[in-house]
Formats: C-alpha cells, sequence, structure tokens
C-alpha cells in the first residue's frame, strides 16, 4: 500500500513539475519557431490574428499564478496592439517577498504557466468540442486496477482517448478542434527568456 502511495506522489511531482519543465523547453522551442513561420509568411501582424488567443491565455496564466502564490500584480497586458514599440505581444508584471518560501518557490510555477493553461484550454476543447471521455477520475480508477504506477499508463490514457474522441467527432467539430489548436499553440507555449529566469528563480530557491 505504501509503496503504491509513494510512487503515485512521485508520479504526482514528476507529471505537474519534471515534465511541464522537460517538455516546455520543447513546446516553447516549437512555439518560437511557428512565431517565425506566421511572421516571415503572413507578416508581423498575424501574430496577433492568428496566434492573439494564445497570447492572452499565456498572459492570463501569469497573471493567475501570481495572485494564487501571493505576489503582487502590479500589471497586466493580456494583448498589446502596439507590440512593434515594445517588442512584447503580452506582459505581466509582479512582485513577491525574497524571504517568503511559498512566493519564492511560487516563481517556478508562474514561470511555466502558460504551459498548464494551454494544456488546460487544449484539454478543455477536447472535452467539450470532440466530447472526449478522458478524466482525472477515470484515470486514477485505471491505476487502482493495475496497482502500479507508471508513466506509460498515463500516456496510453491520453492516446486511447485522442483516439476515441477523432473517431466520434464530426468533421466540421474536428476542424474546429484543430483551428483552435493552432491559434493557442502557435504563441501559447513560447516561453520567453524572462519566462525560463522566472522558472529558474523557484528552483534555485527550492534547492
Amino acid at each position: 500500500m505504501w509503496n503504491n502511495y509513494f510512487d503515485f506522489v512521485l508520479i504526482f511531482v514528476a507529471t505537474f513539475t519534471l515534465i511541464p519543465y522537460l517538455t516546455s523547453l520543447v513546446t516553447s522551442w516549437l512555439g518560437h519557431l511557428s512565431k517565425i513561420t506566421l511572421v516571415n509568411n503572413l507578416g508581423n501582424s498575424s501574430q496577433l490574428i492568428v496566434g492573439g488567443v494564445g497570447v492572452i491565455i499565456h498572459e492570463l496564466g501569469h497573471a493567475i499564478f501570481a495572485y494564487l502564490f501571493g505576489h503582487k500584480v502590479t500589471n497586466v497586458q493580456l494583448l498589446n496592439l502596439n507590440y512593434r514599440q515594445s517588442g512584447s505581444l503580452g506582459s505581466v508584471d509582479h512582485k513577491w517577498n525574497d524571504h517568503n518560501v511559498y512566493q519564492m518557490l511560487g516563481n517556478f510555477f508562474i514561470g511555466l504557466a502558460p504551459y498548464y493553461m494551454c494544456s488546460l484550454a487544449l484539454y478543455l476543447l477536447q472535452k467539450f468540442l470532440l466530447k472526449a471521455q478522458f478524466s482525472f477520475s477515470t484515470l486514477i480508477q485505471s491505476l487502482n486496477v493495475n496497482k502500479s504506477v507508471s508513466i506509460s499508463i498515463i500516456f496510453d490514457s491520453v492516446l486511447d482517448n485522442m483516439k476515441s474522441s477523432f473517431a466520434n467527432a464530426s468533421w466540421w467539430m474536428i476542424l474546429v478542434y484543430v483551428l483552435l489548436t493552432i491559434m493557442i499553440a502557435s504563441t501559447g507555449y513560447d516561453l520567453s527568456k524572462n519566462d525560463f529566469i522566472t522558472v529558474n528563480k523557484g528552483i534555485l530557491h527550492g534547492s
């Protein structure tokens, strides 16, 4: 029992910290590449037209997590229409107490917040547009049945859900889902250099 519980805790921590951190390095690179592709093929304004939704979710994630970890949010700009002047599509400014462990560790999650928020947005799109049946309660039941916790079980559950969702959804719902996914992922997952600096502040304080 204790071994299963310990394994579950390890997987839970890895799922929400280590895995997001490592995969965000890849998704951020892909997001940055998609921005370059948009600009080169459709012009600078395409970042707002195509990826505006992703930028809003990105900045909203920073703001929400900053509030959750007790930071003082001094400015929130979800979408900067005059980005050519500042070079920033959006921004969230926040302050924290260096002597507050909770606030300092919160920097890790605040920096990665766009990753969590974009993933949540894509999950909700899948759930309501494609009528996906995947749920965390179903995953937990699966883990209890298998009596062991592994990344492969989680991956298989998500993959099976994706297959059944696309198989049962109408073609136009799939089209809307794909378009919204592109709009969110094209800019939302692109973590800036400052975002990773914020993440590292949380890691260094925790270590």
